[in-house]
């Protein structure tokens, strides 16, 4: 039942599990647009542009919905190699970016590169905040730090949580990598 109702709403639904620590249930759903928290109509652009790079179609969906809400011009793609493209096309490379907003999966090895990969390509200018969007949260790791990760959302994403970690961030605007 919950399945065919998750893809009536055009989502997805799952399940993770692990031995001794239990299971996590999510979906998304695609529902429509409404407006921002303050309750007035979003600017398109004021707030900045973003990139985003999830591979989960929903997901990458449903956050370009509420970051165009809160007032950003998103560019979103599940695929590195656009990304990196995406990226490459901007002269600086990040120049044109306020957000960028990564998969980082650290039980996969091939996202966690991919994410590496794409960080790399921003080059010495980079976007005020970079977020890794984390299955089940948790907090920055090493490698994330290395990888010059500003703060990590858990997914499903939620618009509460994207408020949390952005409003703090966005007041610092660009800055060098270290």
């Amino acid at each position: 039942i919950s399945r065919h109702l998750v893809e009536l709403m055009g989502g997805e639904i799952g399940v993770r599990s692990q031995p001794a620590r239990g299971s996590t249930f999510w979906f998304t759903a695609a529902l429509p647009a409404v407006a921002t928290p303050q309750g007035h109509a979003a600017v398109p652009g004021r707030a900045g542009r973003a990139l985003v790079f999830l591979p989960l179609g929903a997901a990458r969906a449903a956050l370009e919905r509420m970051l165009v809400a809160r007032g950003y011009v998103v560019e979103a793609t599940g695929e590195r190699a656009e990304a990196a493209e995406r990226i490459a096309a901007k002269s600086p490379p990040a120049s044109s970016y306020d957000l960028f907003v990564v998969d980082w999966d650290p039980r996969n090895t091939a996202t966690e590169a991919a994410t590496s990969v794409l960080l790399r390509a921003l080059g010495p200018v980079r976007p005020g905040c970079i977020l890794a969007a984390v299955a089940g949260g948790g907090s920055i790791t090493e490698a994330m730090s290395a990888a010059g990760i500003d703060n990590i959302i858990a997914k499903p994403i939620t618009g509460a949580a994207l408020d949390a970690v952005l409003q703090p961030r966005l007041t610092a605007g660009r800055r060098s990598a270290a």
